[in-house]
């Protein structure tokens, strides 16, 4: 709905007596309470079907945007009063995302998220599939799509568009061979011709992730990076009674090994514990894993978030620097220096990070040593321990275990003989207590 002085407008979708589906649009004064206005079966601003509506105000004239699979099959923007129509014409129309596929399919690989206006623009937020890896759609299914993944997509089209005129597109998140799943995009005006996109990823099994808020200007351009926001409060969870205290948070499962539950809650204070690793805490720990911890842990020893960490450094994040994985704890990961995946040595094409892959006690220490640089403790002292596996470390990890051991943040898997043991596996709850103890 959109309200203009006295002007109240409703714009939503409809099951008609004739059995189809299509937009609706009612119009009422609101100082005499009247109705000035209700669509006919195929109004001046028909899309059919149209599965999403939105409605602005451009100073006094409406404008609409609708998701059609049909007549048309785009995501249509139109603009004009309704009452003011002649009967033969038709609101102006701009294209801002044309939909691949036979008329009347259902399924349309989009969703809609929001419209707002800048001084020159008009400006819709979605989310789309790759349409180019559709062979086929019908009501039910994309046929060769496979894994339903999708770009966050700002369409963006100038006010005084001609009848007909496609959009813009501009990608401001790029999710689609990746391992998240992007939620659809919601977007907002902050009141200075800028306006914020929000949105939520997801891993590819379904668990909810990270929110992620996008600056974009008039013209639907990124400004700035991204920022990242952790542990967000589910108001709707706390306002119907279903919010988990903190001591619930604390709650350590059988999961864990004999030796770990105090410690583990002790760790639990601290704060850095990201949500998907709280629990089969014996696991093997991920990659990506690892990096998020390791960068939430950095947010909580500083005091500020990644981005501002990042900006002070004057590092930025580099969105295509790996080809399997846009996870961003793991590209700020990689801005600080912390990890190198295997990017191209001239950074000329995307490297891989195997973010699902395991992660090793050699890797584990080396990357430790690497935050704690980071936080600017001093990481000089690497004297030898005298592990008498030492030998089977890699070069490049060995700084990293003797500083560990120094510091009491890993101190080997047996003591007679001292062993470090570099190529075995690391756990989620090893990671979690090492990152307690650097402190």
């Amino acid at each position: 709905m959109a309200e203009n002085g006295d002007t109240l407008i409703l714009h939503m979708s409809r099951q008609r007596h004739d059995g189809h589906q299509s937009n609706l649009t009612i119009i009422a004064n609101m100082r005499s309470m009247t109705v000035t206005y209700t669509s006919p079966i195929f109004p001046k601003n028909h899309v059919s079907h149209s599965f999403d509506q939105y409605v602005v105000f451009d100073g006094d004239t409406p404008v609409y945007l609708d998701h059609g699979d049909a007549y048309p099959r785009t995501v249509c923007l139109q603009k004009g009063r309704l009452e003011r129509a002649e009967s033969s014409s038709r609101l102006p129309r701009a294209v801002m995302f044309g939909i691949p596929g036979e008329t009347g399919a259902n399924m349309t690989g989009v969703t809609l998220g929001g419209l707002v206006i800048s001084d020159r623009n008009y400006i819709a937020a979605i989310s789309t599939v790759d349409h180019s890896r559709v062979s086929r759609y019908t009501n039910f299914d994309m046929v060769g799509l496979g894994l339903d993944q999708r770009d966050i997509v700002m369409c963006v089209v100038q006010k005084n568009y001609r009848n007909g005129e496609e959009a813009t597109r501009i990608t401001i998140g790029s999710y689609i061979g990746t391992d998240k799943i992007a939620s659809t995009p919601r977007i907002i005006s902050n009141g200075d011709n800028t306006f914020t996109v929000l949105w939520q990823e997801f891993s590819l099994d379904g668990v909810p992730g990270l929110y992620i808020t996008q600056l974009i200007d008039g013209g639907g351009q990124p400004i700035g990076q991204r920022r990242i926001y952790r542990d967000v409060q589910d108001y709707y969870r706390d306002f119907f009674g279903f919010n988990v205290t903190p001591g619930e948070a604390a709650v350590i499962d059988a999961t864990a090994s004999e030796w770990a539950p105090d410690l583990l809650k002790k760790a639990f204070a601290k704060n850095y514990i990201p949500v998907e690793i709280r629990g089969n805490y014996s696991y093997i720990i991920t990659r990506a894993e690892f990096c998020r911890m390791a960068i939430r842990w950095l947010e909580v020893k500083t005091g500020k978030y990644i981005d501002a960490i990042l900006t002070e450094r004057g590092l930025v994040i580099n969105y295509d620097a790996f080809q399997d994985t846009s996870d961003p704890d793991v590209l700020a990961a990689y801005a600080l220096g912390l990890i190198s995946g295997t990017v191209a040595p001239d950074g000329s094409t995307p490297g891989t990070f195997s973010p699902g892959g395991i992660i090793s006690r050699e890797q584990a220490a080396a990357l430790i040593r690497n935050i704690c640089r980071v936080a600017g403790m001093d990481v000089s002292n690497v004297a030898p321990v005298g592990y008498e596996d030492i030998d089977t470390a890699s070069d490049w990890a060995v700084d990293g275990i003797h500083f560990c051991y120094a510091q009491g943040i890993m101190t080997g898997t047996n003591t007679d003989p001292l062993l470090f043991s570099p190529t075995a596996m690391y756990t989620r709850e090893e990671g979690i207590i090492a990152f307690d103890r650097i402190g």
